[in-house]
């Protein structure tokens, strides 16, 4: 025992109770170890954390590039159908239109007709009204 020690040992009345490491280099040297050994495992375990993260987030980003994948091809389907409806109406359109035309041309044969038989008729009820009046002479018929 050292000088020191025995004070001590002698000033608590000679007893050998545990006594408490003053020492505070022991004391760093072992809060440094446990430090030292929870820092790793700390360490590691924030380091699976992260990765588990970064995966999570790695999966999330792949669903996401294919659902937009998905839509992005649903658009190109979509837009190749609006383009061919367009042809179609185009195509619709022109044929509309030759249609109007050819509906205009009959209505305006249709009063050509309408016209040439009501002056027709109308020629033919003076044909019989002359008729009647010179070779029956009808009374009723002024004339």
């Amino acid at each position: 025992m050292s000088i020191r020690q025995r004070n001590d040992f002698n000033k608590r009345g000679g007893t050998s109770t545990p006594r408490k490491n003053n020492n505070p280099l022991i004391t760093n040297k072992n809060k440094n170890k446990n430090k030292n050994k929870k820092q790793p495992s700390s360490t590691a375990d924030e380091a699976r954390s992260i990765t588990k993260s970064l995966r999570r987030t790695q999966n999330l980003l792949s669903q996401e590039l294919h659902r937009v994948a998905h839509v992005s091809e649903a658009i190109d389907a979509d837009g190749k159908l609006l383009g061919d409806t367009k042809e179609t109406h185009l195509v619709m359109n022109d044929t509309v239109k030759g249609a109007n035309a050819a509906l205009r041309n009959l209505e305006l044969q249709k009063r050509k007709e309408t016209l040439v038989l009501t002056g027709s008729m109308v020629f033919f009820f003076l044909v019989v009204a002359y008729v009647l009046w010179t070779r029956i002479r009808i009374p009723f018929i002024l004339w």
